[in-house]
């Protein structure tokens, strides 16, 4: 694992457990009222980021990852996100997971990220 930018990064999913205790974290505050990090239940710091991505049908995918540790959980959600929110990042469904998550942390690096959701 090298920088926060992703290089050279091997990326690992989280276990269940730790996938929950994220979802817990995020769910304290809803996120749509406060984007915000939280606390990476491996390595202990504050910084597990969220994105979301709306699909057809109602549906959308959501990704979480830790660029400390190098772990990261998605999942396609039945809850759509709000009906007004900022995608800022354009997200190809077909991209490799790896190379998703690296885009995702160069633009929340970036200033792109977190979500505006109005």
């Amino acid at each position: 694992m090298a920088d926060m930018l992703g290089t050279d990064r091997t990326w690992r999913t989280y276990d269940w457990r730790d996938a929950l205790s994220i979802e817990q974290g995020f769910a304290e505050v809803s996120f749509w009222v406060e984007p915000r990090q939280v606390m990476c239940p491996i390595d202990g710091t504050v910084s597990v980021r969220s994105y979301y991505q709306r699909l057809s049908g109602g549906k959308s995918a959501r990704y979480r990852w830790c660029p400390s540790c190098g772990h990261y959980s998605g999942q396609t959600v039945s809850v759509p996100p709000p009906p007004d929110f900022a995608e800022p990042v354009a997200v190809d469904i077909d991209t490799r997971l790896p190379d998703l998550l690296d885009g995702l942390e160069k633009a929340w690096c970036a200033g792109l990220l977190p979500q505006a959701f109005m």
